[in-house]
């Protein structure tokens, strides 16, 4: 169970339980808008909930895709309805989704578990997203992905 409290305006104000994941969370993430809030976890799931509707707890869109726990969570920064949910172990792919319709748009296998903070996004290049993915030995590979499909590779 998540608790989300509001402690900017009132102090250890309670405002919603949130009671959907079966498991451990990995991780919370708000929209850029602020008003949608995404949570991934240990079940291999990812909520989408709506600001305006946490007095009921009731989430707004339930995507089940991943095989392994949802370890990262990530908003563009410039299609605020686009989510991307990175999983863990067994997994290995960076999964898009579109918040606005509740469907999912495209995947990408990074060969490597992502982990909390391994995603990310980069400023805006001719429509492309960029993905990142990093080594206990330090190697990095650069993806760009224009949604379909992905089509360069740099090992740096």
């Amino acid at each position: 169970m998540y608790q989300l409290w509001l402690a900017v305006r009132v102090r250890n104000s309670l405002v919603s339980h949130l009671k959907t994941h079966r498991s451990k969370v990995c991780g919370l993430k708000w929209s850029i808008t602020g008003n949608l809030l995404a949570s991934g976890g240990d079940d291999n799931v990812v909520y989408i909930w709506e600001a305006s509707m946490m007095n009921s707890a009731q989430f707004v869109y339930r995507f089940t895709n991943h095989v392994a726990a949802v370890k990262a969570l990530a908003w563009c920064p410039y299609n605020f309805e686009v989510l991307a949910s990175g999983g863990g172990t067994n997994d290995w792919c960076i999964k898009l989704w579109d918040t606005q319709q509740g469907t999912y748009i495209n995947s990408v296998n990074t060969e490597a578990q992502i982990r909390d903070r391994s995603l990310f996004s980069c400023s805006r290049r001719d429509n492309d997203d960029a993905f990142c993915r990093r080594h206990k030995w330090g190697e990095a590979t650069l993806r760009f992905s224009n949604c379909e499909i992905t089509v360069i590779l740099f090992n740096l």
